[in-house]
């Protein structure tokens, strides 16, 4: 299994070392109910000299957390162009074809995993979900060469060697950060639900647009996109049943909801804990301030005799440009 855009897609080392990026994200929920987030970055710093890196995050299920993060040398990196072949100094993540491997130690810490994909890869192409059409020169690829996988290995934390079993995705981002210059606000995510996998992304322009997308797809490959163009006229995006508004201060909203007339579907993410901030801009989109919430996703389908909802938790991601 290998999606088209799973490889380096940048140059390497980027031509704009202030805005460019390039990472894979590994999300992941173990049996346990404990969340693990390790990203690998081909431009973590954004200054010159280009210094990738990698992040470790494990949250156990009591919500304590550990996090670790390294910073390496240009030279300390390898890739491969059209396959997920990423290393970063003794970390690294490789398709071997019928399941992937991922391997990070940083101070002791960090995972020994396999992935073993159950449903099919979403390329959302080269265009990205944000292009030219939308916001003049900004750019962000966004794909997910695997969009659900069951996962087994180890877990490295406070010194123990914790086995574990869960499932997760893989997803692959790349532009440059200026779309920031263009947004207020990001909220994306990735979730396993009803037999299938939801993928979904809210963006508030500058010039107070909405835009969303929400995509399904099944274990044969088929997709519905529930919201193919980013602005529409029949979405309608709540915030604490505050219709198309949103303010930061002080604290992120407790209920999110997309809904489209047209398709008779509901989206809600409510917010249970947020469980990282980074606020020195050095994240991946150089946002002021970003998270990953926990958050329960329910699914409302909504027809003439007929309404089914379906729930599940996961985590999502939060980008405030403002």
């Amino acid at each position: 299994m290998k999606n088209k855009l799973e490889g380096r897609q940048m140059q390497f080392p980027v031509l704009n070392p202030v805005e460019d990026f390039e990472y894979w994200n590994f999300s992941i929920k173990t049996d346990n109910k404990e969340f693990i987030k390790i990203r690998f970055s081909l431009n973590k710093t954004f200054a010159v000299p280009v210094k990738p890196g990698v992040d470790f995050q494990f949250i156990d299920e009591d919500l304590n957390e550990t996090r670790e993060s390294v910073i390496v040398s240009a030279e300390k990196v390898s890739f491969d162009s059209d396959i997920c072949n990423v290393k970063i100094d003794d970390n690294f993540c490789v398709n071997h074809g019928d399941h992937y491997e991922i391997y990070v130690k940083i101070n002791g810490n960090g995972v020994h995993l396999k992935l073993f994909p159950i449903f099919p890869e979403w390329e959302n192409g080269k265009d990205g979900i944000i292009n030219t059409n939308i916001v003049g020169t900004k750019f962000l690829g966004w794909n997910f060469p695997v969009t659900h996988a069951n996962i087994e290995g180890d877990v490295y934390t406070n010194g123990k060697k914790i086995e574990i079993n869960g499932t997760g995705n893989i997803e692959h981002s790349w532009g440059n950060d200026s779309i920031g210059k263009e947004f207020n606000y990001l909220f994306l995510g990735n979730c396993f639900l009803n037999d299938s996998v939801w993928i979904y992304f809210i963006g508030f322009l500058k010039d107070g647009t909405i835009g969303a997308k929400l995509i399904n797809i099944d274990k044969d490959g088929v997709q519905h996109n529930y919201m193919k163009d980013f602005v529409q006229k029949d979405l309608i995006v709540k915030f604490n049943d505050i219709t198309n508004q949103f303010d930061i201060a002080p604290n992120l909203p407790k209920l999110i909801s997309i809904e489209n007339k047209k398709n008779k579907i509901d989206l809600s993410i409510e917010i249970k804990e947020q469980i990282s901030v980074d606020s020195d801009n050095n994240n991946r989109l150089r946002a002021i301030k970003s998270c990953d919430f926990i958050s329960e996703i329910s699914l409302n389908y909504k027809d003439t005799n007929l309404k089914m909802i379906y729930k599940t938790n996961t985590i999502s991601e939060f980008y405030s440009f403002i």
